[in-house]
């Protein structure tokens, strides 16, 4: 077991025990200590060049992804404002089947074991894409398929893109998940229909395990 040094809670897990020390005790020591406050995600700074500097990110984020484009090549890949409006966009004008799930855990370990187990029967992976979201009681990832948007090579750091392409469509898959964590559990709304590509296993990152089992 792991126990906090500040509330001697205990935990089964490092991992979980990290979780409830940012969630909980990090939270309460910036509450305290803290002046400059994002409007967007509730992250609170001491400095005002702090802020300024963690702003930029959000409008990064807004540029690259505060509009969504359809994956159909027959509407022009319509430009669309947000998940939502593209699930009803896909529903009603391409017959996309939306499905929603939503499953709950305790631990960290639980929550990362499934979405492995997930992803390798699939041939699916979800990487975090944009900040977290502080809550009152916690926060809220959103994790996108990593086939989604725009391949993106930075001058100062090229690398070679596969042979078979980059993995990145250019629009917007819908299959996604929104993980919510707070003090008491981990709340997962899975969205598990792609829409644009096929889910193949030379498109996923392979973990070391995974190369050793290949090879």
């Amino acid at each position: 077991m792991f126990m906090c040094n500040i509330c001697r809670k205990e935990y089964v897990s490092k991992k979980s025990l990290s979780r409830h020390t940012k969630l909980k005790h990090e939270m309460e020591y910036h509450a305290k200590h803290t002046n400059y406050q994002c409007m967007h995600c509730n992250v609170s700074f001491q400095n005002k060049s702090n802020i300024i500097i963690h702003l930029k990110s959000h409008r990064e984020v807004t540029e690259r992804h505060g509009r969504l484009l359809c994956p159909f090549q027959q509407c022009n890949h319509e430009i669309i404002r947000n998940y939502a409006n593209l699930n009803k966009h896909l529903v009603e004008k391409h017959n996309y089947e939306a499905k929603e799930e939503v499953y709950e855990f305790v631990e960290d370990y639980e929550f990362d074991t499934w979405k492995a187990n997930m992803e390798s029967n699939t041939n699916a992976s979800y990487v975090l894409d944009t900040c977290e979201k502080k809550l009152k009681n916690g926060l809220r990832q959103y994790l996108n398929c990593h086939r989604s948007f725009n391949f993106s090579m930075k001058q100062s750091r090229k690398r070679s893109i596969k042979h078979i392409g980059s993995n990145k469509i250019g629009f917007a898959c819908p299959s996604r998940m929104v993980v919510t964590k707070t003090f008491q559990k981990i709340l997962v709304t899975f969205y598990p229909n792609h829409c644009g590509h096929e889910c193949e296993m030379g498109r996923l990152r392979l973990q070391q395990n995974d190369r050793s089992t290949l090879a």
